[in-house]
């Protein structure tokens, strides 16, 4: 099972900062990973269905939408990533 939540996308310019933090990020991330895919970053999660239980299930996905809710508005301010619409 994947879940993910796109934060943002990359500035126009100046990326090579934001490449070094979402690295950076990953190493100290548990269960959830920054990522980029075309334009946009993301966070996400891979649960495996044959282990997943509705505890282990709920924390992991409430982690995401926080990590997500802290990550855009950080990319963001400090960054210049573009407000994903």
């Amino acid at each position: 099972i994947v879940a993910e939540s796109i934060l943002a996308n990359l500035p126009k310019e100046n990326i090579l900062p934001i490449y070094s933090y979402l690295m950076q990020q990953n190493s100290i991330l548990q269960g959830l990973s920054l990522g980029i895919n075309k334009n946009s970053i993301l966070i996400s999660t891979i649960m495996f269905d044959q282990y997943l239980k509705r505890e282990y299930g709920a924390r992991i996905l409430k982690d995401l939408i926080d990590k997500a809710n802290y990550y855009d508005e950080l990319l963001i301010r400090d960054f210049g990533a573009i407000d994903y619409d």
